[in-house]
């Protein structure tokens, strides 16, 4: 939510959207015909105070409801600052593509667990890995060029932020990408949104099976 909700200002704009509703029917009071609405020899201010009281309660339990939402969202902002501080945070996933037609996938490791990548794979079935250049894991590289669609025969280990004094595990792949409905020869290459998703396992008890998405533009054939 934007700040106006996260700072509780949202009171004071519900207050003043009620004022000026209030402001305007009382205008109708008395510019309007309310012989509907109102009983017989009944002035407009009488009416609506008569409509408005009666209302009260519905207005109340709207109010109330936009209350909850507020606190529903900053309970939900609390939570996830409190997983991250124990260590119970998701990895996060960033896509980059600062290369012709190779984008870089850097996974960020938030939670005290080990999380086993199982795969790297696009969303969008226009897209394919043709190869994985190069895997980093905690600042050491590995080149290792071969053919590859995305799943690693054993899952890549990225150890869990267990150092808080530290900076948390990083893992970074860097992959040539394409896309299949180019065309043959004379294709021209394209910039498009592309959407990886990462797969894997937080280590545990039971182990958590994560999806994590992540969209970047790619410049490729």
């Amino acid at each position: 939510m934007t700040r106006l909700w996260k700072d509780g200002n949202w009171a004071a704009v519900l207050g003043v959207a009620v004022f000026v509703a209030i402001g305007v029917l009382l205008w109708f009071t008395y510019h309007w015909d309310f012989g509907d609405l109102c009983a017989e020899k009944e002035n407009g201010a009488e009416c609506f105070r008569g409509w408005f009281g009666a209302a009260a309660g519905y207005l109340a339990v709207i109010a109330a409801g936009i209350t909850l939402f507020a606190l529903y969202d900053q309970i939900w902002e609390q939570r996830k600052q409190t997983e991250f501080m124990i260590g119970d945070a998701n990895p996060t996933v960033d896509v980059m593509a600062e290369e012709f037609t190779y984008a870089y996938v850097q996974i960020v490791n938030w939670n005290r667990r080990t999380f086993l990548i199982d795969e790297i794979v696009p969303a969008d079935g226009t897209l394919l890995f043709g190869s994985l250049e190069e895997v980093e894991i905690e600042g050491v590289k590995y080149a290792i060029p071969y053919e590859w669609t995305g799943e690693f025969e054993t899952a890549q280990r990225l150890p869990g932020w267990l150092d808080r004094n530290s900076p948390p595990k990083l893992a970074r792949f860097k992959v040539r990408a394409y896309f299949t409905d180019s065309g043959g020869a004379g294709r021209s290459p394209r910039r498009e949104e592309i959407t990886v998703v990462v797969s894997g396992r937080l280590v545990g008890d039971e182990h958590k099976s994560i999806a994590l998405p992540a969209k970047t533009v790619l410049h490729s054939f």
